[in-house]
């Protein structure tokens, strides 16, 4: 059995850019879609 600190530790590594990566897609939609005119209407 693995030992639950380990497997806390790793899913405490893992949530972070987990949770940052959908924020980061918007933020960069966000960015583009003001920054630029409508793209193929």
């Amino acid at each position: 059995m693995i030992g639950v600190k380990k497997l806390q530790d790793f899913s405490k590594a893992m949530i972070g850019p987990v949770l940052y990566l959908p924020a980061i897609g918007l933020l960069i939609a966000l960015f583009s879609m003001t920054t630029k005119p409508a793209v193929g209407g």
